[in-house]
């Protein structure tokens, strides 16, 4: 398990820091872990309930190593903002992931200077600034947007971050926000696929009659552990989803609530996992799981088919809230409504 490689590593290390066996435990590590555009984490290959070990607990514990090890290492930053990114109301599951996040996070703190930061930093689009300041405070943020039409289209836009040579961490995130044509969007794999299909009676469809009732299968394939997954299935604008809380033929749990079920053994075949919240809206039904686990799940609602057309469909796109680079979308469709 990581953790155990990297107690080892830090033992070595602690006995004699020129050993080399604990460098190679190091990269060996470092080339384990989880990668995403600005997360990294290691997960335990078994959950081991004696020793309380949990990929938290894990990745907080590798952090420690590498930072005594490797501190220089590129690959802790995005670790750090992992780690934050998994508390719940300002803390971690577990005593354990507590304790060994914050002995990480105060060494990384140690290392970075991030308290007394004290630098000028810069952004630059192109040939224009973006902005500039200096940040002397550890919680100061600062937020620029561009609008897409003034991007260069024919050739790559060079966002050039650069700051001075002094304490303190510089963090930052960029998007890419744009509207396409919903029924030409293809399917997309950032880390989560995503598909959705109509059916009827077991069928699947893609025109129906006013007044049929059709059952909306979103399914998730989660290729590793997700936390604060939010996927949200449009519907036809032709369409109403509706209310689970009524005898509608909807799928329930023992506790009389909506299920998101794992196909093919996922998340050890052993039992339900349920979305922690569900929002119906006119349009979209979204789905929000707080630990989503890596395996492949089915998530069922219906909807009736209200006004007659033909519509266009956005597409079902899922994503982690504090990691939206990853995320996953199916494809646009067509679906239409006949009298």
């Amino acid at each position: 398990e990581p953790y155990g490689k990297a107690f080892l590593a830090m033992a070595i290390h602690t006995m004699d820091a020129s050993d080399a066996r604990a460098t190679t435990l190091a990269d060996d590590l470092v080339g384990s872990a989880i990668v995403s555009a600005t997360g990294a984490f290691w997960q335990d290959r078994t959950l081991d309930y004696q020793t309380m070990s949990t990929d938290v607990r894990s990745t907080a514990i590798v952090l420690d190593a590498l930072l005594q090890i490797t501190p220089d290492q590129p690959l802790l930053t995005n670790v750090v903002r992992w780690l934050m990114s998994v508390r719940q109301d300002g803390r971690w599951s577990t005593t354990q992931e507590n304790a060994w996040s914050i002995i990480s996070l105060t060494d990384w703190m140690v290392h970075t200077g991030e308290l007394n930061a004290d630098y000028d930093w810069s952004v630059k689009l192109n040939d224009g600034e973006l902005g500039s300041g200096h940040f002397d405070d550890p919680t100061t943020q600062q937020e620029m947007r561009v609008a897409i039409t003034d991007l260069l289209r024919d050739q790559a836009n060079l966002l050039n971050f650069s700051r001075s040579d002094a304490p303190g961490d510089m963090y930052y995130t960029t998007f890419l926000t744009y509207n396409l044509d919903a029924a030409k969007v293809e399917p997309l794999d950032r880390g989560m696929v995503i598909e959705r299909q109509f059916f009827v009676d077991g069928k699947p469809v893609s025109e129906v009659k006013v007044g049929d009732v059709v059952s909306v299968t979103v399914t998730i394939v989660a290729p590793n552990d997700l936390y604060y997954v939010a996927v949200q299935a449009p519907i036809p604008a032709g369409a109403e989803p509706l209310d689970p809380n009524l005898p509608t033929g909807f799928q329930y749990d023992q506790q009389g609530q909506p299920v998101l079920k794992p196909i093919n053994g996922a998340a050890g075949g052993w039992y339900n996992w349920t979305p922690a919240s569900l929002d119906y809206r006119s349009d979209k039904v979204t789905m929000f799981a707080t630990f989503l686990p890596a395996g492949s799940y089915q998530y069922t609602f219906e909807m009736r088919a209200a006004f007659p057309g033909e519509y266009n469909v956005l597409p079902a796109q899922g994503e982690m809230l504090y990691f939206p680079e990853v995320w996953g979308r199916s494809g646009g469709q067509t679906f239409k409504i006949n009298e």
